[in-house]
């Protein structure tokens, strides 16, 4: 069971992760996590402005209401608890990313050495 005394924006990113990849209804996560609807419309622009999460934005008038939140992956990050914000988590994701990508360009390069090596060998014949 989550803490009562956990931040909602906490409680907006958990939950946007278990939804992960769908979007959330502000309105029904206001229901789920028992808080006001102001507070976590205001939690998701926050969660928006530190690009946790993303959303459209949604003119009617005067007014405007962010549309299909989503998380990011450096929300996912720190939902998950690997990061502590959303700069640690965007240097975690570009290291991993780094990382993978150097491993796929040696498995590559190992790859067409033995696809050239084997080209070059001689052929027996039966």
């Amino acid at each position: 069971m989550e803490s009562l005394d956990k931040p909602v924006g906490e409680k907006v990113l958990d939950a946007m992760a278990q939804a992960f990849p769908d979007p959330v209804d502000p309105y029904l996560l206001s229901v789920v996590i028992g808080c006001d609807r102001a507070s976590i419309e205001s939690s998701i622009r926050a969660l928006v402005g530190s690009g946790l999460v993303r959303a459209r934005v949604v003119r009617e008038g005067a007014d405007e209401r962010l549309d299909s939140p989503c998380i990011t992956d450096i929300g996912m990050a720190v939902a998950a608890g690997m990061a502590d914000d959303a700069n640690q988590a965007t240097t975690l994701l570009m290291q991993l990313e780094a990382k993978t990508l150097r491993q796929l360009v040696a498995r590559r390069i190992g790859e067409s050495r033995r696809g050239a090596g084997e080209a070059l060998s001689p052929v027996s014949k039966k």
